[in-house]
């Protein structure tokens, strides 16, 4: 998984290299909604893929480029931190399944 570029200022550009890099064909991101801070954030983006096809997509990131996604990405697209708990995360576009922790995504490593 690649982590998000925090130098980076523009989080829609950040998270779309990220997603390239790990192998998506995303061409382009904009942002919809941030809620959050600068440790940790919901992000909301609209992926416009290379064939033209767009779709909306939530993230979550933390200050360390650590970032998550939904396991359905064409399901349920939450808009606020306070709605995160109600769908299924995984680690990047890895599959690896997040577990919720406080009212976020986080991985329990060592399983």
């Amino acid at each position: 998984m690649t982590k998000i570029n925090r130098e980076n200022y523009n989080i829609a550009e950040a998270i779309r290299e990220a997603l390239v890099a790990d192998g998506e064909t995303v061409a382009t991101a904009e942002l919809m909604r941030a809620d959050g801070n600068a440790d940790e954030q919901l992000v909301v983006l609209e992926l416009t893929y290379e064939d033209g096809d767009a779709i909306t997509v939530s993230f979550y990131v933390y200050f360390d480029g650590t970032w998550f996604s939904p396991m359905d990405w064409h399901g349920y697209q939450v808009e606020k931190r306070c709605e995160v708990p109600e769908i299924d995360w995984q680690l990047g576009v890895t599959g690896r399944e997040a577990v919720i922790l406080g009212g976020a995504p986080r991985m329990i490593f060592g399983e």
